[in-house]
Formats: C-alpha cells, sequence, structure tokens
C-alpha cells in the first residue's frame, strides 16, 4: 500500500529484497498528476532491482474520497484515522474482486508504518490503525521499516538510488490527529462512502511498468 511516503517504496523494496513479488496499490491523494509522477518514476527505479519483468502498478484515484472526508467531518482530527480505515476496506475489496481474485495469489498487505515520526501521520495513530486491521483484512500486515531508525531509513534510500524522489503527501493532513476506533467507524458509516468506494475500485487503472 503506497500513498506517497519514501518508507512505503522502502517496505516494498525490503520485501522484494526477500524475494517476495509484490503488486503496489497505489492511492493517489492529489487532484493532479504531479505527485503519481513521482511516484511512478520511483517505481521505475526500483524496477531495476526486481527480477519478474511483470511490475504491475494498481492505481486508485483516492482523492475524491478524500476530500469528501475532509470537507464533510467537522473534528479534523480524524480525518486521517478515516482515511487509514477507507483504505483498508478498499484494499480488502479490491482483493475479493475478479481485479485479484482467482488470479494472483495474495499472501499479505505491506505499509511503511515506523517509529521515527518521519512522515506527516504521527506513530500512535498509524499503530492504533494497524491494531484494528484484522477487522478489514484477513491477511497479516509487514511492518518493513518499524524497527529501522530515521538515519537508518535515509541511508536505505539513498542507497536504493540517490534519483528517488521524496512524495509529498497528505493535502488534507490535520496538525493534531487522534483515534477512536468505535466514534471513527461511526463516521465512516454516516458518510454513506460505499458508492464511492465501488466506483473507485471500478476505475483502478492498472500500468506495468515495463511498458
Amino acid at each position: 500500500m503506497d500513498i506517497g511516503r519514501p518508507t512505503d517504496s522502502l517496505a516494498a523494496f525490503l520485501l522484494m529484497k526477500r524475494g517476495c513479488k509484490i503488486h503496489p496499490i497505489i492511492f493517489n491523494l492529489f487532484e493532479n498528476k504531479k505527485n503519481l509522477d513521482s511516484i511512478l518514476s520511483n517505481y521505475k527505479i526500483m524496477e531495476t532491482y526486481y527480477n519478474d519483468k511483470n511490475l504491475d502498478l494498481n492505481i486508485i484515484n483516492f482523492n475524491p474520497i478524500l476530500k469528501k472526508i475532509h470537507n464533510e467531518i467537522i473534528e479534523k482530527k480524524y480525518v486521517c484515522a478515516l482515511c487509514n480505515l477507507i483504505r483498508l476496506k478498499i484494499i480488502s475489496n479490491l482483493l475479493k474482486s475478479s481485479h485479484f481474485k482467482g488470479k494472483i495469489k495474495i499472501r499479505g498487505l505491506t505499509t511503511g508504518i515506523n517509529l521515527t515520526n518521519i512522515d506527516c501521520c504521527p506513530n500512535a495513530v498509524d499503530i492504533d490503525i494497524l491494531a484494528y486491521s484484522n477487522e478489514f483484512l484477513d491477511l497479516p500486515v509487514f511492518t518493513s521499516c518499524i524497527g529501522l531508525e530515521r538515519k537508518e531509513i535515509i541511508d536505505m534510500l539513498n542507497k536504493i538510488s540517490p534519483h528517488l524522489k521524496g512524495k509529498k503527501y497528505c493535502p488534507y493532513c490535520p496538525k493534531n490527529q487522534e483515534f477512536n476506533y468505535q466514534l471513527v467507524y461511526d463516521l465512516y458509516e454516516s458518510m454513506n462512502l460505499e458508492k464511492y468506494i465501488k466506483k473507485e475500485l471500478f476505475e483502478v487503472k492498472n500500468l506495468n511498468i515495463y511498458s
């Protein structure tokens, strides 16, 4: 799961290093293509390490959902928690859809969550969301970066390539964030987001990085 964090790319790379085949699911958080182009550029660098000439990127236009969340929620401190929950819901539905089911056997999900506060989401919210991931996924979630120090993360990214681009995210991230599972889930239910999720699942774009 890649939302544009450098650690998302690193988490994928560390699984590749162990011989895993990856199927990146990229959530484009922005209205324009600039940030998406930056993410694609990084995967073109990473594919030089890949042992299978079939690296497909699955791109989800997440901005409409993110904008709806931000506009409708009064308490902005719950925006990121709700964003996380919805992304897990989308991935769960995507893995059960014809896009993956019966074609590819997925054994787990990876995320760039770490404990260095290198990203804009605080560690506490990331860990709380991770604790509830089994509410939506029947798969283990691998946190390849969680034991790394900030310097280790930066050094590893530079070692992969000094040309990896820093990716900014998220345009709606509030300064202060909190997590309360029941409250966040109630917000999700009240916003009737299912139709938006189905729409984005129907419009998932598939891109082969080698084309």
